[in-house]
């Protein structure tokens, strides 16, 4: 490894100079950044000094800064904060719009911005309309339950899944309209996506998608459901301490991931295995049948009883109607359950290679 991206092109001669020069801006970036959330902070202080409110709204491209939003919310008196996901001057139509609305018009206020999905939607046939005259491979799912099951599997086998739906997001945050989804439990998965899908900045990070009822309990973020930041990527928050050595899984169901415990993950495959076992005593006494019926299975040279006889002591049932040979669907299903089985373990062993 050369520490250099190899989507930069070749690494150059003097990388270690350049990247000790780098180190210098680096400073200075960070040293910006702290000192623009301690005015962030002081202003905010002062807002609520002044006016003693508890929910506060911000704008202009600054308010993007999550980092900055998080301390605010942490360290402020204000109880909830408002950022509008395009709070940079693309966002100004929505204000333009809702001013010429309300105080021109004088229409009553009503509206409340639930979630950022305000762009141009591209639907399954206009879709497959562009793949089709581009000829591009697809493949067009209907059941949706099929399609999830389908994504699932490719993220657990380490695939990167694009991932697009409705409306597209209004601002720079993709939050799962337009998104790029990857299994988190890959320590590799971070280089994975910045150098092969996104060709950008090995520092850049990644935001977890977690159900909201659910993130208090793993992140300092108390009634998350109440917080708007957070729906639109615009918080920065801790992990709580009691589960930052947690193993956690995601386990995504479109854009969404609620996590669990390994411990959770193991009792549903043993839950599994159980139900792989009673799946293999039915196959095996599906199979354990014999024949001693003759070329057609019509008994020409001997009794029934004589070929219950001969089966039993083989330990065997008499299948109760045969030709040739016994009916092909029962070898079928015995297979069939083998392959049940080890698809369940064949997950399991490419899981836990995940987690080493």
């Amino acid at each position: 490894m050369s520490g250099y991206p190899s989507y930069f092109g070749d690494r150059p001669e003097n990388f270690d100079a350049l990247a000790r020069d780098n180190q210098h801006y680096a400073d200075i970036a960070a040293s910006i950044q702290k000192v623009t959330e301690e005015v962030l902070l002081t202003m905010a202080r002062a807002a609520y000094e002044e006016t003693g409110l508890t929910r506060l709204c911000m704008a202009g491209g600054v308010a993007l800064n999550s980092v900055a939003n998080g301390r605010i919310i942490r360290e402020t008196p204000f109880e909830e904060l408002y950022v509008h996901p395009a709070a940079g001057d693309g966002g100004a139509a929505v204000g333009a719009a809702l001013y010429g609305y309300h105080t021109i018009l004088g229409k009553a206020r009503g509206f409340v911005m639930e979630h950022a999905a305000w762009g141009e939607a591209h639907g399954p046939d206009a879709t497959e309309r562009f793949l089709r005259e581009s000829g591009i491979r697809y493949e067009r799912i209907e059941d949706e339950d099929r399609l999830i099951t389908r994504v699932v599997d490719r993220l657990q086998s380490g695939k990167v899944v694009g991932w697009s739906q409705g409306r597209f997001e209004w601002g720079p945050r993709a939050l799962g309209h337009r998104s790029i989804l990857a299994d988190p439990r890959r320590a590799d998965m971070k280089d994975i996506v910045n150098t092969k899908i996104k060709f950008r900045e090995p520092f850049r990070p990644f935001a977890p998608s977690v159900l909201a009822e659910r993130a208090s309990d793993f992140f300092v973020l108390p009634d998350a459901e109440r917080h708007y930041p957070a729906r639109f990527m615009l918080y920065v928050v801790d992990v709580k301490p009691e589960h930052r050595a947690t193993l956690q899984i995601g386990r995504t169901h479109g854009i969404h991931a609620e996590p669990i415990t390994f411990g959770f993950k193991l009792a549903g495959w043993l839950d599994e295995m159980d139900r792989n076992l009673e799946r293999l005593r039915i196959a095996r006494e599906v199979i354990s049948v014999g024949k001693v019926s003759g070329a057609v299975g019509t008994l020409a040279h001997l009794t029934p009883e004589l070929e219950e006889q001969i089966c039993a002591r083989l330990g065997l049932q008499t299948a109760a109607v045969s030709s040739q040979v016994i009916q092909r669907d029962r070898h079928a299903f015995f297979v069939a359950t083998l392959a049940v089985i080890a698809s369940t373990l064949d997950k399991i062993a490419v899981e836990i290679r995940h987690l080493q």
